[in-house]
Parts: structure tokens; sequence; C-alpha cells
């Protein structure tokens, strides 16, 4: 062990236990802390067994662990993602304006892209908006859009 720890240069660590006794002492606390994480496995088990022992023999169902709610049920009045705090699709409510929501490409979109890209892997279609392009006219803007929705 010593003679890999010269090759990496990592024999004067100060982590390294460096005599016997201190190595040993290392394993030791290793193994207790396994123990430990085992017993507590091993006593989690064992509730749940009893629990649904208890709830067998009670006849009524299982009693599963309360959930806990995110930010302890507290509600963002900002309507954004509660993880990012941002836009994106992820949010209760969809605040872009009905002009600027993207429908899930159509399987025509998908096959196609991934066709386009089957020599290095499949890959969903590229971000897009649906939003028409300024130098067509107001009025021909309807026939702008594909059949499948996706927009010319």
């Amino acid at each position: 062990m010593i003679l890999n720890l010269q090759f990496m240069k990592a024999d004067q660590s100060p982590f390294i236990p460096k005599t016997p006794a201190e190595l040993t002492k290392f394993k030791v606390s290793l193994a207790e802390a396994k123990r430990q994480k085992l017993a507590k496995e091993v006593k989690i088990l064992e509730e749940k067994t009893r629990n649904k022992e208890l709830a067998k023999a009670s006849g009524s169902k299982p009693v599963s662990q309360p959930q806990v709610l995110l930010f302890n049920g507290r509600e963002m009045k900002d309507k954004l993602s509660p993880v990012f705090a941002a836009q994106n699709c992820f949010n209760k409510e969809d605040t872009a304006p009905a002009s600027q929501r993207v429908e899930w490409p159509s399987l025509a979109e998908l096959k196609e892209e991934g066709d386009k890209r089957a020599r290095f892997g499949r890959y969903l279609p590229l971000p897009r908006m649906n939003v028409v392009a300024p130098k067509i006219l107001e009025r021909e803007q309807e026939s702008a859009y594909k059949a499948d929705g996706s927009i010319l």
C-alpha cells in the first residue's frame, strides 16, 4: 500500500495513516460507521414489517409515511417554477401569451429530426416558438401553418 501511495505521490498527505496503529484505528472507524448504517437500515425495515403486520391484523391498509410539503406548504405568488424560480414548462400556470405557446412536436417532426441526425444519434427537435416571420403578411399567416401544426 505504501508503494502505491508513493507512486501517486500521496504518501506525504496528512490524511494517510502513517503507522499500522493509525491504519487499524481508521479501519475500525470505517467498520463502526458501516455497522451503524446497517443497524439503522435494519431498524427501518423491522419497523415497516411491524407496521404491515399490525395493519394486516387489524384489517386496515398499512399507513404510509406522511409526505413533506414543498416549502412547508407555502404557496408562491409569482407563478414561477418552485425549483428554478423561472418561467418554464413545469409551472402550475402557463403565463405565456397564447400566441407564444408551443405545442409538442408532431410525430412527423420527431421522425424528421431523428432522420436528419441519425448519424449522430437521435435528439428531440430544437426549441421553437409559434411565431410567423414578420415578412409574411398578417392575412397570410393562417396559411403559414402546415397540416401537422408546425410553421413553414
